[in-house]
C-alpha cells in the first residue's frame, strides 16, 4: 500500500483493519501522506493487534507527536519486530526517547542494546527483535 497517497483518512481506515487484523503480518504504509492523525490512529490499533510483525511508516510526515504516539503503541504491542519511521521529521530528542523506550523493550527481550541505538540514529529504522535486525529490509520493501 506504499505510495498510495491515502492521507489521513485512509490511515483511520487502515487502523480500524488493523485493530481487528489476525492474518496481515507485513505492512508498507511509506509515503501515504498520513500526518500525525493518522499516525495516531495506527498507534491505537497497535495496542490490540496481534499479528502484525512488520510496519513501515517512513515518509509520512507524521512528527514527533506521530512518532511518540507509534512508540508508546509498541509498549502495548508484542509481536511488532521491524518498525521503520524514516523521512517523518522527527527531531532528535524524540528520537532518543523511542530509542530509550526500545531498548528498555529490548532488555526484556534480550535484544541487544547496540543494535536498537546503531538502527535509530542511523536511520529511524528500528528492529524490534534480534532475528529481524539480522535480516534487516530496506525501508521500501512489503
Amino acid at each position: 500500500m506504499g505510495s498510495n497517497n491515502i492521507g489521513e483518512d485512509g490511515a483511520k481506515a487502515v487502523a480500524k483493519v488493523i485493530e481487528t487484523n489476525t492474518t496481515l503480518t507485513r505492512l508498507d504504509l511509506s509515503s501515504n501522506l498520513i500526518w500525525k492523525e493518522g499516525a495516531m490512529a495506527i498507534a491505537k490499533a497497535l495496542e490490540t493487534n496481534n499479528a502484525l510483525i512488520q510496519l513501515n511508516l517512513g515518509s509520512n510526515n507524521i512528527g514527533n507527536e506521530g512518532a511518540k504516539a507509534i512508540a508508546k503503541a509498541i509498549e502495548a504491542n508484542k509481536t511488532l519486530e521491524y518498525l521503520d519511521l524514516s523521512s517523518n521529521s522527527i527531531e532528535k530528542d524524540t528520537i532518543n526517547a523511542i530509542s530509550h523506550l526500545l531498548s528498555c523493550r529490548a532488555k526484556q527481550s534480550g535484544i541487544q542494546r547496540r543494535k536498537v541505538i546503531s538502527h535509530v540514529h542511523s536511520s529511524n529504522t528500528f528492529p524490534l527483535s534480534h532475528a529481524k535486525s539480522a535480516s534487516h529490509r530496506s525501508k521500501h520493501s512489503t
